[in-house]
């Protein structure tokens, strides 16, 4: 590994979202550089439904490991849409159009500049903009209103944060630590009041997003899009949106898990309720850096590795049948 990881479990908090996608390039490099895009995708898909499945369940540790496993597929795939078109030399034609020149960090910002996207529509309505900056969302009070956004309402107020989000850049927040105080700030009335099964599912609602966000880039309707060129940008920027939105419901789902936590902690003669026993980690340490630390962080040297082999360089024993040979020795029963 001749490129040095840049996080370890002491540094975790004040890690950004683009180090974790750095560490995870160089540790998982190998394998991934056989994947798709489509692949790192379906894993995320598969990991946020277990999510939910857990959560049905109410075996809330199984949520906490099913969070951390959801975010280091959904970073890889976004890593993978990082990725230079001319370094794509496996990769289907369709997958070149599934690219974003931004960093993750970037992204959630434009999306996300300390202020909800839905009450930014209704300030900037009301012409009251000013009053956006550092705004506590009340969109509990008026869910109707929220929901009956239609999607040009929504395309104008993304680019109208995109430049409210480039006017504050001096007080991004960027690391994980700022991530999750921006949000616990943006959505406290949310978190305090919804209970654990709409914000997990509203996480699984924001990837469905993410997929259908893909199918666009590659599917027009011609009769709607006659030159798909010209909707091209525009539907990147969509996807781009939607990835804000996973991140945001990620870090919901984190924070409402270490709430209820320190609700049942409390009460007496409750115990630990649907937890069964004291969740690793422990709360108040529960928190996303801890989270994706304590599944994929060695515990001798800190740093991430991968936990199925064990290894800082991931070796597992892993084949991909893409190529037409390999294809028809399944096929055959070989």
């Amino acid at each position: 590994m001749t490129q040095q990881l840049l996080v370890n479990w002491a540094q975790a908090p004040t890690a950004t979202l683009d180090d974790l996608i750095h560490d995870i390039r160089l540790v998982w490099a190998r394998k991934d550089a056989e994947r798709t895009i489509y692949d790192t995708l379906l894993h995320t898909v598969n990991h946020v439904s277990k999510l939910g499945e857990q959560v049905r369940r109410g075996e809330y540790q199984g949520v906490i490991n099913e969070l951390g496993n959801t975010v280091m597929w959904f970073l890889t795939f976004v890593g993978k849409l990082q990725q230079p078109v001319e370094r794509r030399l496996k990769t289907s034609r369709e997958e070149l159009l599934f690219y974003t020149p931004l960093t993750l960090t970037n992204i959630v910002w434009n999306k996300y500049p300390y202020t909800c996207p839905a009450c930014f529509l209704r300030l900037t309505k009301e012409h009251k903009q000013s009053n956006a900056w550092k705004h506590k969302c009340d969109c509990i009070l008026s869910t109707g209103v929220v929901e009956e956004r239609t999607d040009e309402e929504k395309a104008e107020t993304e680019e109208s944060l995109r430049i409210f989000a480039a006017e504050h850049e001096g007080e991004k927040a960027s690391t994980l630590e700022k991530l999750e105080e921006m949000f616990a700030f943006i959505y406290q009335a949310n978190y305090e009041t919804l209970s654990l099964e709409p914000v997990a599912f509203h996480l699984l609602e924001e990837v469905g997003e993410v997929s259908n966000a893909i199918i666009r880039l590659y599917s027009y309707n011609l009769s709607k899009t006659p030159d798909p060129a010209r909707f091209y940008l525009k539907r990147r920027l969509h996807l781009e949106s939607e990835i804000a939105d996973v991140v945001s419901w990620i870090f919901a789902v984190s924070i409402k898990v270490k709430l209820l936590y320190q609700v049942y902690d409390k009460l007496p003669g409750v115990g630990l309720g649907p937890f069964q026993t004291p969740p690793t980690p422990r709360a108040p340490q529960i928190s996303l850096a801890n989270i994706l630390w304590n599944q994929y962080g060695d515990r001798n040297n800190g740093l991430l590795h991968c936990p199925t082999c064990g290894k800082p360089q991931c070796d597992c024993k892993l084949r991909f049948y893409k190529t037409s040979k390999r294809t028809k020795t399944l096929l055959s029963g070989q």
